[in-house]
């Protein structure tokens, strides 16, 4: 009804289809997959329907609103990690809604939520463009007082942050923050490399930190050892 011969479902499921290479490989593939794309649709547009409803209820403090990309990525991370959505939920509940909405303001920029979104775009496809990030953006130093406050406050949101390669001359500085803090003498002796690890840097862009391939999984809260569970 007053859709002027558009079907609007189907276009808002042909945007963004998974089935354009896979349909044809077994005849139950296409109803299965259609299934799935008519449930994203309905999700997405209730999610629509009742953001409007709670922007009227509360005009300031609300996140800025999903694009129907963002909510289908969104989404597909949900299905694939239920156990760490629950934590992030948890995480929200414990934010108070500015903070909330600085948080949001933020990662639509790629920028350390502790900070204001940025408004220099970089170019990450050539190295001097890595490297001009580098060196003008300034990571944030993990310390024992942030790392006990909410200083990182997407650092266990149970989402997949974005990242660059960091160059050699930076080291994993989760590695020195577990040196200098949780180990005992004999453990400093026997992880000596701990202490300026430069083997496979990458710099996180939401956080703002330089970490190895080991710590960008334990700083950011991800269980590996307990996939069937996550």
């Amino acid at each position: 009804m007053n859709m002027n011969s558009t079907d609007i479902a189907d276009q808002l499921r042909g945007v963004y289809r998974p089935d354009h290479w896979m349909r044809h490989r077994k005849w139950w593939w296409a109803y299965f997959i259609w299934a799935i794309g008519v449930a994203g649709v309905n999700a997405y547009k209730t999610y629509t329907c009742l953001y409007e409803e709670e922007k009227k209820l509360h005009t300031q403090g609300l996140p800025p609103k999903w694009s129907h990309m963002q909510f289908l990525e969104e989404l597909v991370y949900d299905l694939l990690l239920p156990g760490q959505t629950r934590r992030h939920v948890d995480v929200l509940r414990g934010v108070d809604d500015s903070s909330l909405a600085a948080s949001a303001r933020s990662t639509r920029s790629l920028s350390s939520m502790t900070g204001g979104p940025t408004e220099i775009e970089h170019d990450f496809s050539c190295p001097s463009g890595v490297e001009t990030y580098l060196n003008n953006n300034k990571v944030h130093q993990i310390t024992k007082g942030r790392m006990d406050t909410n200083f990182f406050n997407r650092r266990l949101d149970g989402q997949r942050h974005a990242w660059i390669h960091a160059l050699n001359k930076h080291h994993c500085q989760y590695c020195h923050y577990v040196w200098a803090n949780e180990f005992d003498d004999a453990q400093r002796v026997s992880f000596h490399y701990k202490k300026q690890n430069k083997y496979k840097i990458i710099r996180c862009l939401v956080c703002n930190v330089n970490l190895c391939n080991s710590c960008d999984h334990e700083f950011h809260g991800v269980q590996l050892g307990s996939s069937k569970e996550e």
